[in-house]
């Protein structure tokens, strides 16, 4: 059945006034409650017997009993009944509602049921299983749904209540549902606009747009009131900052225009659809005029006009008074101590002038200081690992002090750059005054993040092989901010083990310490033996045999101090707070080995071009500076990062190189995709230029470990998920041609049957001898071999461009563009790599490179094919020719051609264009990111020797962990 509503009940016409003689309350008595107990109820009641009876009283604790929602106040009442003894009983005669035992929504197909217990719980409706029934928030539920139904474009839809009796003490709530047809918003016109077209007006509105494909899943295409008078605000509002500062916007008018599309052809169907009319006048444009003061003491006028940026003749834009009253002039108090300084601006129109069509508004802006507050207290909530003493040695301000909101301000970057917590917001700093004292008390509420961190990799790399790797990382050892590391990976190229610890604040300083130390085994092909498949760093391991591979052995350490640059002046605060001065050092030792076929004493399969190098020690110094507002050292939203360095090698190492690098990141908050999204989207850009060269004598080395003096692995390469997206890693990199170059001696001629040396001048002609003894001769290249070979740049030029977008929870979308270049702007040297000589078997004619044998005319002479009655070497030889072997001490030397490197700045220029999905995971705090990128420039021609076979994709796929910048 269904319940009807009644008027409240109250105190029968005998208990509604008091008696005219007093009387004593002889009891208090409850009926009609079964589940609740009297000994419950008689909490809620202040009569007791013994006290004097007051109606008053008694409709009071009438009220408090109605007050639990246990009971049904059109049925309830209170009454009095004579006592024994000449007194009154009290009794509270209570009909009890009954249990919700089930709640039923009937034909509710938009919405899910969470959602509406969501709604209801944020709405304060009490309606669950379970609970006595309320027949007020039934009806609140009722509406509710269909505001929620309406949110969803279905405003006529039509939700009843039912009730069902399951016993007298017990029922069944059904809501009734039916939605209605789907509404849409199909057309938003301006009416009455005189400067600004309806698109542009359009643009501005967040929450409301009209339908098509992304409003399909989206839902802007949904008619609120309430969203849409926030869409006309923003209207107004960019109105006001154009300098039309009285804007007039009418009522809306809704009209019905029949079935529209659902934006996407042949799937969505159609939907019932509005057109809205929104009547505007833009009114005219203002100039800031005459611009007074009142009220400042601490400031001058002309120091306020200064800071609000309010200049006469200006446009008189919005955006101008807001970001320069209410925002830098109310900062510039606060930073004084004056929180509770209070400023306001009063305009005073004027129409236009004859002829002119702009008006001129003159501003007071009045300003109520206040008095100066005291720190008393800074507190923090939520760090329950974290050490009270790591957050307030990063504070600016302190307790005593007056409040300065520019160094809170400060102070909380300073904290979100720890990256311990979540992002310290605005409004997670509380502060409390105290009017009389002066005083205020500031909490600081902060959420930790996981502080340990075990992460492990694997799979194929293209530098390192397969491979499988463990990380164990803490940024906040024992809560005192200190950070360890251990790095594990090893593969079958491929081998690190590093430890490092850092301190930020050592021995309670503001100086930051860390040391690390590592270990690494490196293993690749140089790209000149056939059996050799990639070149140089290029690593293409299928098929590789390990003997044909390099190993480079490196181990080191290194040891670091930084402080803030405040420590050493203060004279440009605002700088001086966010940046650091550093130096460190580093020791490493390196030693790169010939693979097993060179060490054998088979030249012909020699690896033409080595890197083998012993003794490679650097030791070097990198002073360092660091300008850092970014706002989170993991996912940033804000701020900008400035690092310069210059390393120095040579104190004590072999190896003398200079190396500057310049990296410049700037984070902001854009809105142009996206909008509306609560999270903001974010706009990154990287730039980096990096140079290395050698100075004094250079490394003498007989291999190319070294180039122009540096190192090989010193030099720069691109390529990468963490640098151009759409490239392998490092398979960037300028190339230089390779010369093969062999001197012969001790040549002589061997007889292929009978291995004898044949006598010359009486088996073999002198001339024979004389052919096959040459000194530096040019031989080409072996079959397959490559002939250039990469040999890194000396600079490097990088910048990357990204747009961050949130779609929901950690799932968000990247654009990116990548371009960069590695390059030579110093010239080099060729270079050569000389070889002991070995003896070896030289080829069948003086300009063969590949062994073989000769044929031998009788008067000693070697076939050649240049007289007429020469027989066909493949066949049958007549009499007198013998097969022979030409055998010599040959020794080569290789040489690299770097004067004539190919690749400058614009050849080796790649592009990297695309987007890519990526997933936050709090506990390994990275994201996962499934990149798709397109290669403009991708060099595809594979028979290009100057490629190397490596192939470059015009698209490729990747996935990768971390964040490229």
């Amino acid at each position: 059945m269904t319940t009807p509503v009644m008027a409240q009940g109250g105190l029968q016409a005998d208990a509604m006034q008091d008696p005219l003689q007093p009387q004593l309350i002889e009891d208090v008595q409850f009926r009609g409650n079964r589940r609740i107990p009297t000994d419950t109820l008689r909490l809620y009641v202040t009569m007791k017997p013994g006290d004097l009876y007051s109606a008053e009283q008694a409709q009071r604790d009438y009220q408090a009993v109605l007050a639990q929602g246990f009971f049904d106040p059109l049925r309830s009442n209170v009454t009095l009944e004579p006592g024994n003894t000449g007194g009154v009983i009290v009794v509270f005669n209570l009909t009890e509602y009954p249990v919700i035992r089930d709640i039923q929504y009937e034909g509710l197909k938009s919405i899910q049921l969470s959602d509406v217990l969501t709604r209801y719980k944020e709405k304060r409706i009490s309606l669950t299983k379970d609970s006595p029934y309320d027949p007020v928030q039934v009806k609140r539920a009722e509406a509710e749904l269909k505001t929620m139904l309406s949110e969803r474009g279905r405003p006529n839809a039509i939700v009843t209540a039912e009730i069902e009796d399951v016993s007298k003490t017990s029922i069944i709530i059904i809501f009734n549902v039916d939605e209605g047809a789907r509404v849409r918003v199909a057309k938003i016109d301006f009416e009455g606009n005189q400067v600004f077209s309806s698109r542009t007006l359009r643009k501005q509105m967040k929450y409301t747009k009209p339908s098509g494909f992304l409003t399909r899943f989206t839902s802007k295409d949904v008619y609120s009131p309430e969203k849409f008078e926030t869409d006309m605000q923003l209207v107004a509002q960019f109105l006001r900052e154009k300098g039309y500062l009285r804007p007039t916007i009418g009522k809306p008018r809704i009209e019905n225009i029949g079935k529209v599309g659902g934006g996407i052809p042949l799937i969505s169907k159609k939907s019932d659809g509005l057109r809205i009319v929104v009547p505007i006048d833009e009114g005219i444009r203002y100039r800031f005029g005459e611009i007074t003061t009142e009220g400042s003491t601490i400031f001058t006028p002309e120091q306020v006009l200064l800071i609000s940026g309010m200049r006469k003749g200006d446009i008189a834009s919005a955006k101008t008074i807001r970001e320069g009253v209410y925002e830098r002039l109310k900062k510039a108090y606060g930073s004084r101590g004056y929180i509770q300084a209070d400023v306001n601006v009063q305009p005073t129109f004027k129409p236009p002038a004859p002829g002119e069509s702009e008006g001129v508004a003159d501003f007071t802006i009045f300003i109520e200081e206040g008095s100066v507050y005291t720190i008393e207290q800074i507190e923090f909530s939520g760090n329950n690992t974290t050490r009270d003493k790591v957050l307030r040695r990063e504070l600016l301000v302190s307790e005593g002090e007056p409040y300065n909101q520019e160094l809170m301000e400060y102070s909380i970057l300073l904290l979100n750059q720890l990256g311990y917590f979540d992002e310290i917001k605005k409004e997670d700093i509380q502060t409390t005054t105290d009017e009389r004292r002066k005083t205020v008390n500031v909490v600081i509420k902060v959420k930790e993040r996981g502080r340990q961190q075990i992460q492990f990799s694997g799979g194929v790399s293209g530098i390192g092989g397969s491979f499988i790797g463990l990380t164990y990382t803490t940024n906040n050892l024992f809560g005192y901010g200190q950070s360890v590391a251990v790095d594990i990976q090893a593969g079958n190229l491929f081998r690190n083990i590093a430890l490092s610890y850092s301190d930020p604040y050592f021995l309670d300083r503001r100086i930051g310490f860390g040391v690390s130390v590592f270990s690494q085994r490196f293993r690749y092909a140089s790209g000149i033996s056939g059996a050799a498949i990639a070149s140089g760093f290029f690593n293409s391991f299928t098929g590789l045999d390990e003997r044909n591979l390099f190993t480079q052995d490196t181990t080191g350490a290194s040891l670091s101090l930084s402080a803030p640059l405040a420590v050493l002046t203060n004279r440009f605060p605002k700088f001086s707070r966010v940046s650091r001065i550093g130096v460190s050092y580093s020791y490493s030792r390196s030693r790169i080995t010939d693979p097993p076929v060179n060490r054998d004493n088979n030249p012909d399969n020699d690896i033409i071009v080595t890197f083998a190098q012993p003794g490679i020690t650097i030791s070097s110094l990198t002073p360092s500076f660091v300008y850092n507002t970014v706002n989170n050292p993991i996912n940033p939203t804000n701020g900008r990062n400035f690092t310069l360095s210059f390393t120095w090698s040579g104190l004590g190492g072999r190896v003398k190189n200079l190396a500057p690098v310049l990296e410049y990141r700037e984070f902001r908050p854009f809105r142009f995709l996206g909008q509306g999204i609560e999270k903001p989207a974010v706009l990154g850009m990287r730039f980096r230029a990096a140079h290395v060269s050698a100075y004094g004598t250079p490394f003498d080395s007989n291999s190319l470990a070294f180039i122009g003096g540096v190192p090989q692995f010193n030099r720069f390469y691109t390529g990468g998920e963490f640098e151009i997206r759409g490239y392998g890693i490092r398979t960037i990199s300028p190339v230089a041609p390779i010369e093969d170059r062999r001197t012969t001696t001790d040549v002589r001629v061997v007889d292929a049957l009978t291995g004898q040396v044949l006598q010359p001048g009486l088996q073999v002609s002198p001339t024979v001898i004389q052919e096959y003894t040459y000194t530096d001769k040019l031989f080409p290249l072996p079959p397959g071999s490559f002939q250039f070979i990469p040999v890194g740049g000396d600079s490097q030029l990088l910048l990357n461009l990204e747009y961050r977008i949130p779609i929901v929870g950690p799932l968000s979308v990247a654009l990116f563009a990548d371009g960069g270049s590695v390059f030579n702007l110093r010239s080099l040297s060729d270079q050569s790599i000389r070889a002991r000589a070995l003896p070896a078997t030289l080829g069948s004619t003086p300009d063969s490179p590949v062994p073989g044998p000769i044929i031998l005319r009788p008067d000693g002479t070697r076939l050649d094919g240049t007289r007429p009655n020469d027989p066909n070497p493949s066949g049958p030889l007549p009499d007198g020719f013998r097969v022979a072997f030409v055998q010599a001490q040959q020794a080569s030397r290789t040489q690299v051609n770097l004067s004539q490197t190919l690749g400058g700045i614009g050849r080796n220029f790649r592009a990297s264009l695309g987007a890519e999905l990526q997933v936050n995971l709090p506990v390994l705090q990275v994201p996962f990111r499934l990149i798709f990128a397109y290669n403009p420039g991708a060099k595809t021609n594979v028979f290009d020797p100057r490629q190397l076979g490596i192939i470059e994709e015009r698209g490729v796929i990747r996935f990768t962990v971390g964040r490229t910048f």
